[in-house]
């Protein structure tokens, strides 16, 4: 009978590590799932080094693509690397709350100084309170790996969201150096036709001065956007976890701006649904409660059981059971379970915090779409074609010596600072639809374009 009990005990110790490694890989495949449906992409832990750069190499030939730094982001940013860490931490934390405390044994062997013979006692204590405390452990330990999976989750998001920012930004920059090197040369003509004019009587000293001061801030801006561009690839790099020996060629242009604005109040419902850090912060008022009702219950957390044998020294063999039980007298458990029901009092407090800071950040980042939304319509719209036309006017009167070169300059220089502008706020739309998908937990669809952003 006591094998048949001991091996039921095995049995159910075995059964509850195996749910907890059981767990910990379905926490992962949620958050494989997760992931792929909120940014389209799959995170993967690190292989080894050699499989690990192996990767890297496919991912960075033939240029670097929006979408693929993204996905290299998900597989390589040691930040995030770190944070499956932590699921692992969690993940081992259920599967210890799932086993049973190990049983204990005494022996007590009694040497007599006399003629009569020795005697032996003998002790197995189980772990009696295991049976109303383990199971609000592993309740625990879930809900702690939920927390940490949530929250994971999350970190995904803003590696996400920071990798295709930094990518756009490294693609405008591109381009911003390719118009500033084309201008520099644009202007360098002009000073050597200036300087031409000039030997003739065609042009002033006013215009040849002008004409070389332009093309050194020419130089100047160009410099300044080549450096502000190695910068914003030295963070693409960090992002990505790359090195300065991988050499990294973007593909691709800075996306169109999307022909439409989300709904705000559905942005803002699906946020309060689906953050995952939201989610992460609803489970730690889980974890909080399982963990206050795991101290009320541990009052009595030890109070064992066992078979006791004792071997007399006159032959005989005794059997019996022993119990053991920490008496409640001095130490009560009640400091731990206050200090339990704070914590969890804590946990619903930063609920309604982070709740109120969603609804915040999405009203946020919705404006600045908005904002970005309307101020690239009205570049691309106005602006830029405005300052084509008077570029376009300057040139072909300059030309026929209608107007000094001062008008066709600082027709250059405007036309120059439009587009300029107007690539620069591409990419605040596209950072700021980043934004609205991270505040909103995830990507958002593109529906038909509204009237008037704003309206």
């Amino acid at each position: 009978m006591k094998v048949w009990s001991h091996l039921a005990l095995a049995l159910v110790v075995s059964t509850a590590a195996l749910a907890g490694t059981a767990l910990a890989d379905n926490a992962w495949e949620e958050i494989v799932s997760e992931s792929e449906a909120r940014v389209g992409t799959t995170p993967a832990r690190a292989a080894d080094p050699a499989a690990q750069q192996a990767i890297i190499g496919d991912l960075l030939a033939d240029g670097l693509t929006r979408d693929e730094a993204v996905e290299l982001a998900l597989r390589n940013n040691s930040r995030l690397q770190a944070a499956f860490a932590d699921l692992g931490i969690a993940a081992a934390d259920l599967e210890q709350a799932g086993l049973y405390t190990n049983p204990t044994l005494d022996f007590v062997v009694r040497f007599p100084g006399g003629e009569s013979g020795s005697d032996l006692e003998a002790e197995m204590f189980f772990a009696l309170s295991d049976l109303w405390l383990l199971p609000l452990r592993r309740e625990l330990g879930q809900a702690r790996l939920q927390q940490v999976a949530a929250q994971v989750v999350s970190d995904v998001l803003n590696t996400a969201a920071d990798a295709r920012q930094a990518h756009d930004r490294c693609l405008v920059l591109e381009s911003l150096v390719a118009q500033m090197a084309e201008t520099a040369t644009t202007v360098e003509k002009w000073r050597d036709q200036v300087h031409a004019r000039y030997e003739h009587g065609y042009s002033s000293e006013l215009e040849l001065s002008m004409a070389d001061a332009e093309v050194a801030e020419s130089d100047v801006r160009l410099a300044e956007i080549r450096a502000e561009r190695e910068l914003a690839l030295a963070r693409l790099r960090r992002l990505l976890g790359l090195t300065v020996e991988h050499e990294v060629n973007l593909y691709g242009s800075v996306a169109e701006a999307p022909p439409a604005l989300p709904d705000l109040e559905e942005v803002t419902r699906r946020a309060l649904q689906e953050r995952p850090d939201l989610q992460a912060a609803r489970a730690g008022v889980l974890a909080a409660d399982r963990a206050l009702l795991l101290e009320r219950r541990s009052r009595w957390e030890h109070v064992s059981l066992g078979p006791a044998y004792a071997h007399e020294p006159d032959g005989e063999d005794l059997w019996g059971v022993v119990l053991e039980v920490d008496l409640p007298v001095f130490e009560s458990n009640r400091v731990q379970q206050r200090r339990a029901g704070a914590e969890l009092e804590r946990a619903e407090r930063q609920v309604e915090r982070a709740e109120s800071m969603v609804r915040e950040q999405v009203a946020m980042a919705w404006e600045k779409l908005a904002l970005a939304h309307r101020r690239e319509s009205a570049m691309r719209e106005r602006l830029v074609p405005a300052r084509q036309r008077a570029f376009e006017y300057a040139e072909k009167y300059w030309r026929e010596m209608q107007l000094n070169m001062l008008y066709l300059l600082e027709a250059q220089r405007d036309l120059s600072d439009a587009r300029r502008q107007h690539l620069e706020a591409l990419c605040e739309v596209q950072r700021a639809w980043a934004e609205v998908e991270f505040a909103a937990g995830g990507k958002l669809a593109v529906g038909q374009p509204p009237a008037e952003a704003g309206d």
